[in-house]
């Protein structure tokens, strides 16, 4: 009788630690979608979803996309991966693994992230999609923000602070978990469906060649992207590795700055938007 007191404990034990388990909510899933608005010098909607492995040494990370619309082109903004036991999720920029959320962080609790620290202010609990999800309140440098579990920053997924930038406002709208929108931002008005569309003019037709290339680099475009343009390179992390002027007409030619062999991307911009962009490989 005693043993199967024991066991029948040891059963009760397991079972709660179990149950405990299963009421974090992940964050990575393929089947997730965030939806949002950047608000500042420019105005333009994002697309954000998770598509794709990196194995790096033995340690898996999933691939974040974003477009400016639901059917645009997506580029690689980062890779991240989670550790549900833990109830964080880290992302790896340059070589190195930093800490992007820490869902287990309590109030007064000051979480490390790559480049701050933030305290947290307080803790609510939230229903998402009839379940209850924790929210980690905290600030901003200007004014209080926060997380949800699952669901990730009032910002935008790889952004969870922006500090005291004037010009500069990503805010997410929507989340969606198979396709049905779960959450909505009650400060952001316009909704989903107009976020989508919110850059819906039709993106210049640009042809590059060689592609390889090594020095030089052609680029032909359509009367949409003539004139006074800015051209970023931008490596397959999504971050700006080089930025120029230039004045297309049609038909020009633009010496590539000495970057590593690899894959990047190339995107014209004309008043604050991207009407052409272009995948580049450097030899």
């Amino acid at each position: 009788m005693k043993n199967l007191k024991t066991t029948f404990t040891l059963l009760l034990v397991v079972a709660s630690a179990t149950l405990g388990m299963s009421q974090y909510h992940p964050l990575i899933n393929e089947a997730n979608a965030w939806s949002g608005i950047v608000y500042g010098m420019y105005y333009e909607g994002f697309y954000e979803f998770m598509q794709g492995d990196v194995v790096i040494g033995t340690t898996t990370y999933k691939q974040v996309w974003e477009s400016q619309e639901i059917d645009g082109v997506p580029m690689l903004i980062g890779l991240i991966r989670e550790d549900e036991v833990e109830q964080k999720v880290y992302q790896w920029v340059d070589g190195t693994e930093y800490l992007l959320y820490d869902f287990s962080a309590e109030v007064g609790d000051v979480v490390t992230l790559q480049y701050n620290e933030i305290t947290i202010t307080a803790v609510e609990t939230i229903l998402v999609n009839g379940t209850e999800r924790k929210k980690l309140i905290y600030d901003d440098g200007w004014y209080p923000t926060y997380s949800i579990e699952g669901i990730g920053s009032a910002h935008r997924l790889m952004e969870i602070l922006i500090g005291k930038v004037f010009d500069y406002g990503p805010t997410l709208a929507c989340f969606k978990e198979s396709g049905v929108e779960v959450w909505s931002n009650p400060e952001v008005f316009e909704g989903c469906d107009f976020i989508i569309g919110i850059d819906q003019r039709a993106a210049a037709n640009c042809k590059i060649w060689p592609n390889p290339a090594s020095d030089v680099l052609n680029i032909s475009t359509d009367k949409q992207a003539l004139g006074v343009c800015q051209l970023n390179l931008s490596s397959a992390f999504g971050q700006i590795v080089h930025t120029e002027q230039v004045f297309l007409t049609g038909s020009d030619q633009i010496e590539l700055p000495e970057l590593c062999s690899g894959v990047y991307f190339l995107s014209l911009i004309s008043n604050q938007h991207v009407i052409a962009t272009a995948r580049v490989v450097r030899d």
